[in-house]
């Protein structure tokens, strides 16, 4: 049987999984047979007491560092995170004070988009991620 992280009465952070924290939860209930070799959480306070929360999501109070989801260009450039779009898509932004663009990253390649977030044009090799 596995074995819980949290007990009954821990004070714990939710971060969804777009990174959305919320703070200042208490674990009220555990379950072992939610799927198998699973165990998920009750927490409250929640909108969504019908659901739990699952353990990848749980962080104790105060413990959860947001991770840098910068990424480095071919030209040396970081391209900064903004933000997931409404396709769960990365958008970064890119390019220095006077020249600065959001682009968004589609299957590994990275694409300008209008004002409204669509994807216009693949952009220039040098600007594509160094990975």
């Amino acid at each position: 049987m596995l074995q819980p992280k949290f007990k009954v009465g821990d004070e714990v952070d939710f971060v969804n999984d777009f990174g959305i924290v919320f703070n200042n939860k208490k674990i009220i209930g555990i379950n072992y047979d939610f799927s198998p070799g699973d165990i998920t959480y009750n927490i409250k306070p929640t909108e969504t007491p019908w659901y739990p929360a699952e353990e990848k999501n749980l962080y104790f109070k105060g413990t959860y560092q947001k991770p840098n989801l910068d990424e480095e260009l071919l030209n040396g450039e970081i391209a900064k995170f903004l933000h997931y779009d409404d396709n769960c898509q990365k958008v970064f932004e890119i390019g220095e004070d006077a020249w600065k663009i959001n682009v968004v990253l589609i299957d590994g390649i990275l694409y300008s988009i209008s004002t409204f977030g669509e994807p216009l044009g693949k952009i220039d090799e040098e600007y594509q991620l160094k990975n």
